[in-house]
């Protein structure tokens, strides 16, 4: 039988943008009920949220600088 841990506050959590404090809130969840593989799945789709985010941002700026802005990698890559 196993004990029910009480989640913990976390009052930085309201900066963050509300899909990674979804994913985090879930994460912890999940640990509290001691379910290890979810846990596992989790801190990777969390992680996927973290690293997506700031590059989706990054390619939104570098598009908005017009083609004088643009490297021929990054035109490359945004072509594929």
């Amino acid at each position: 039988m196993t004990a029910k841990v009480k989640m913990p506050k976390n009052e930085s959590l309201h900066t963050w943008p509300k899909t990674i404090t979804q994913q985090y809130s879930q994460l912890i969840r999940l640990a509290c009920d001691g379910n290890l593989y979810g846990v596992m799945l989790q801190t990777k789709d969390l992680f996927e949220e973290i690293i997506k985010l700031p590059t989706v941002m990054a390619l939104i700026a570098i598009d908005s600088m017009g083609e004088s802005g643009k490297s021929d990698e990054y035109l490359v890559v945004a072509r594929k």
